[in-house]
């Protein structure tokens, strides 16, 4: 269980959802994750309609849309690919869906640009973000600047929010490091967790107080942000770290394969040897 005080919680509603560009909200996020709690404060805080429904099904899920004029769509990255291959509605009409938000893991850069050549004139954009943190990077619709970066940066979760501080830091060695140079992301905000439920959470912060992300990211020389990984899950083979999200990415560039995810099977002599199961 996370940690969290009212003044945390009502600052990641800010972040999340800081922009007033968005009225009518269709979010597939379930309780066990922050996004689910921070939208519900959301509509309270700000009016946002909210509309729900009984489960994901790609084919209501655009009827919805069409419908009751949706303005956002918060979907995972698996539940954006099931959208894309079911086909939009004749004469489906984009002019009050402003952005699809996608959010919960790594898509391929060939992905993203399936899906927004599908909706040209809709952002879709990645977000990061943790439960423990809420909303850390994202670009906003109504900032110019984040748009065209949106367009250009295809693979960027976005750049960073008011109210935190960010590092890209080795994990080993705590040093830190410089633009383009993949480590663990690493953030300083009163919008924190305290600490993990009747457990010992002094592991979560490096020595300086930076919360640890356990995950693997860099930015560019215009500060976005790109997530390349989880550090728990890195493969070691002969000494070479390897993330899975790397191989799983090349695997989704084959026409044949829908699903791909890649996990480390130990060898005595090699440390670990990657395993794709596939579908």
């Amino acid at each position: 269980g996370l940690c969290l005080s009212h003044f945390s919680y009502m600052g990641q509603i800010n972040s999340w959802c800081s922009s007033d560009y968005f009225s009518r909200v269709l979010s597939f996020t379930t309780l066990y994750w922050i996004s689910a709690i921070v939208l519900i404060g959301d509509a309270i805080v700000k009016g946002t309609v909210r509309i729900i429904m009984p489960k994901f099904d790609p084919e209501e899920v655009w009827k919805t849309v069409q419908k009751h004029k949706v303005n956002l769509v918060f979907v995972s990255p698996y539940q954006s690919i099931f959208l894309y291959n079911t086909k939009l509605p004749p004469n489906f009409d984009t002019k009050d869906l402003k952005s699809i938000l996608i959010a919960g893991g790594v898509l391929s850069e060939e992905k993203l640009a399936d899906i927004r050549q599908l909706l040209p004139s809709v952002q879709i954009a990645l977000l990061y973000g943790l439960s423990e943190i809420g909303c850390a990077t994202r670009f906003e619709c109504s900032i110019d600047q984040h748009v065209k970066f949106s367009k250009e940066k295809r693979t960027s979760s976005g750049m960073g929010l008011n109210g935190f501080a960010y590092k890209i830091a080795d994990p080993e060695t705590d040093k830190v490091l410089g633009p383009n140079q993949q480590g663990e992301l690493r953030i300083k905000s009163d919008y924190l967790i305290s600490g993990y439920y009747q457990a010992d959470s002094l592991s979560i912060w490096d020595s300086e107080g930076w919360f640890k992300t356990g995950d693997i990211a860099y930015y560019d020389t215009d500060f976005c942000f790109y997530i390349a990984g989880r550090l728990k899950e890195v493969l070691k083979f002969r000494g070479f770290h390897i993330l899975p999200a790397t191989i799983e990415n090349v695997l989704y560039s084959f026409p044949g394969i829908k699903y791909a995810a890649v996990v480390g099977i130990p060898h005595e002599e090699d440390g670990d040897h990657p395993c794709a199961a596939v579908v």
